[in-house]
């Protein structure tokens, strides 16, 4: 499975639990992690990762006219204020909000759940071939014993 950048953070931000992790540590892990990160990624992650990582200081925050940004979109959307979020929020330190902690554990389970159902598919497929194998040493026996019962018919 491809790695994903969001999944990264998450985890991450779960091993960092209780420790300092700040926007600009996540920034750097990440790009390390993923040399491309900063031209493919940067732009959507600031807001991910402030809607998944919080602190009490950011409860009082709300964007100012002055911090407007104008021109930059993301589909459509007016990223103004993102910038200055960074500028007054990306050293301070963060935790995983519950919500983020939450997505991440459905995740998990999610795919512990596809693989269990691999597994199952596996086991199940493995117990119709030995059915099967079964079927036709029972189908063989009993030809046999036909066989052997008209044999010692005729010739007794």
């Amino acid at each position: 499975m491809e790695e994903n950048v969001y999944l990264a953070a998450l985890e991450h931000g779960i091993e960092k639990m209780g420790q300092k992790l700040t926007y600009h540590d996540m920034k750097n892990y990440l790009m390390m992690k993923f040399p491309t990160f900063v031209e493919n990624y940067e732009l959507y992650f600031i807001i991910w990762f402030f809607k998944n990582f919080h602190n009490p200081r950011m409860s009082t925050f709300h964007f100012q006219p002055e911090w407007l940004d104008l021109g930059q979109k993301i589909d459509g959307k007016d990223i103004r204020g993102v910038a200055k979020m960074v500028a007054v929020f990306g050293s301070d330190d963060v935790s995983i909000t519950a919500e983020g902690f939450f997505n991440y554990i459905e995740y998990v389970e999610l795919n512990e759940a596809r693989k269990s159902a691999q597994d199952a598919h596996v086991d199940a497929i493995s117990a119709l071939k030995l059915a099967r194998f079964a079927l036709w040493v029972s189908a063989s026996l009993a030809g046999v014993s036909i066989i052997l019962q008209v044999l010692s018919y005729i010739c007794g």
